[in-house]
């Protein structure tokens, strides 16, 4: 159990055989019996044994990481106990199911040493979580498949209430899925400044979480209007209303059309909220789709050298105080600038989205093609300059709340 009034969090080990001092009664589901969760009444520190501490750190708080140190005890005690049930057999099926169980163990805690080492030993922190969360990604699958083994080497037999295998089982199935692993990062709240500003600055990162089931809430502050100012067939309002439809066509690509419709605010291109009051009035707007599941805002990068990119950066200090990140766009090429700090960045390059990236950037057709041809001083992005957003990486800065 876990023990409140140190100075962090520990994992604190009881002796449970004095039953006389416990209250199972409060647990109401069926996992968990075999390691006697209850209540305890009149506890000492004497009641305490080693070890009294596991490591609390960051990483693996990413990783979630109760599940990467304690699942694959229970996973190498099914293996144990399946062993133990079919003895001596010769059916090959079984032996077979055995010997997967003991690979996938092995498999397993192979994972968590080299995210222990890691964690415990590397300098690179975005290298040290992506090995975290790769080990939990694996000693899950390998439980899950594990327990799938256990029932069909052992049939009916893995049911028997009470048995050894029957509360190991139990225990391990439930420990999973405590954790709410797909509910840790349940959504992002994603603030743009224009249209377009979605794909360039996020759209490999938009598409990676989306894969991962969960939702990118996307928030577009100006509705970029003013991009063709001397253009007739594209005048202000057709445009507005042309990149919104974009912007839901780009999102519709980079998440297979699982993610949630933009938002739009519509303040007047180049006329994003300026100052305190009105950028508060933005985030009272923004609120409103704040929901209970939204653990991180990202928006773009203070330092960005747009007039809308520094004034949406600024709206997030009236909203609340959830993990935060910022992402350049045009900053993205200023290696050399001083309010970069390389310890706060993180480089997302993740191939497999790329070529979504490169669609959902082609659905921007007011600013990625020649389709307006009637303003020859339009803001039209050439491919050659378009190439470096799709094939470089996607970069995030860490804020502070």
């Amino acid at each position: 159990m876990s023990a409140d009034g140190l100075a962090d969090r520990q994992l604190l080990l009881a002796d449970v055989t004095d039953r006389d001092r416990a209250d199972a009664s409060v647990w109401q589901v069926s996992g968990m019996r075999a390691t006697a969760p209850m209540t305890w009444a009149d506890y000492r520190p004497s009641d305490w044994v080693p070890p009294v501490t596991i490591i609390s750190s960051p990483i693996l708080k990413v990783a979630h990481g109760a599940i990467v140190p304690c699942t694959p005890v229970a996973r190498e005690a099914l293996a144990e106990l399946v062993r133990q049930h079919i003895g001596a057999t010769t059916d090959p099926n079984r032996l077979h199911r055995l010997a997967r169980m003991v690979l996938l163990a092995d498999t397993g805690k192979l994972h968590v040493d080299a995210a222990a080492l890691a964690v415990e030993t590397g300098t690179q922190t975005a290298a040290a979580v992506a090995r975290a969360l790769l080990a939990r990604e694996a000693v899950e699958q390998a439980c899950l498949e594990g327990l799938v083994l256990a029932e069909r080497a052992l049939g009916t037999s893995a049911f028997r209430l009470g048995t050894p295998v029957d509360l190991c089982r139990r225990d391990l199935a439930f420990f999973l899925r405590q954790a709410n692993l797909d509910g840790k990062l349940t959504e992002v709240l994603l603030l743009v400044p224009h249209p377009d500003d979605e794909t360039l600055g996020c759209g490999v990162a938009i598409g990676a979480l989306t894969d991962r089931g969960h939702r990118v809430q996307v928030v577009v502050i100006t509705d970029g209007s003013r991009s063709y100012p001397n253009s007739k067939s594209f005048h202000p309002k057709h445009l507005a209303q042309t990149r919104e439809a974009e912007v839901t066509e780009a999102l519709r690509i980079l998440t297979d059309g699982r993610g949630p419709p933009p938002v739009f605010l519509r303040y007047p291109d180049m006329a994003a909220p300026d100052g305190d009051a009105a950028a508060e009035l933005a985030a009272e707007r923004i609120l409103r789709v704040v929901t209970p599941t939204t653990t991180a805002i990202w928006s773009i990068w203070k330092g960005d050298p747009h007039p809308d990119h520094g004034r949406t950066a600024r709206i997030t200090q009236h909203l609340p105080h959830l993990d935060r990140w910022s992402y350049p766009i045009w900053g993205r090429f200023r290696t050399d600038d001083p309010h970069i700090d390389a310890d706060r960045l993180v480089r997302i390059l993740a191939y497999g989205q790329q070529t979504r990236k490169r669609q959902a950037l082609s659905a921007h057709r007011t600013q990625m093609s020649g389709l307006i041809t009637d303003d020859p001083g339009g803001l039209v992005m050439p491919v050659a300059k378009q190439e470096p957003f799709i094939t470089s990486p996607e970069i995030f800065l860490k804020e502070s709340r």
